[in-house]
């Protein structure tokens, strides 16, 4: 049974100690990633939609078009390393002084497909709460 340390008191001792070491370590490694970000040079948010196959955002700058890309997300500030994603512009439209691109995703390893699946499906519920969230207040 999980957590059953049965009749020995060091069995609880040691696991108690494992968690406190674990938690130390987490902070530790947080608290690493903010002073990293704080030196690192991120570039500014840009608002942008992400699927399984593409990617859609607006850029200052016109792409060619078929393009090898090499493209970095930064997802989440608190682990400053970005997700490299490899693409090709497949579309470029000029809209109000900028360029609407929409880029084709090179197909990743099936971990890594798995993987980008499972973050778009939960960066969507995430902004389905927050929209319930706000529309309820």
């Amino acid at each position: 049974h999980a957590g059953d340390y049965g009749e020995d008191p060091s069995n609880a001792s040691s696991a108690s100690e494992l968690k406190r070491l674990d938690f130390k370590v987490s902070l530790l490694l947080e608290m690493i990633g903010h002073l990293f970000a704080a030196q690192q040079a991120i570039p500014p948010e840009r608002l942008l939609t992400l699927t399984a196959s593409e990617l859609h955002w607006r850029a200052d700058a016109a792409l060619s078009a078929h393009v090898p890309l090499r493209l970095e997300l930064y997802c989440n500030l608190s682990y400053p390393r970005p997700l490299v994603l490899y693409a090709h512009a497949s579309e470029i439209h000029a809209i109000e002084h900028a360029y609407q691109i929409r880029a084709i995703l090179q197909q990743p390893g099936e971990p890594l497909q798995e993987a980008l699946e499972r973050y778009i499906f939960l960066q969507h519920r995430r902004a389905i709460a927050n929209q319930r969230g706000n529309s309820q207040r």
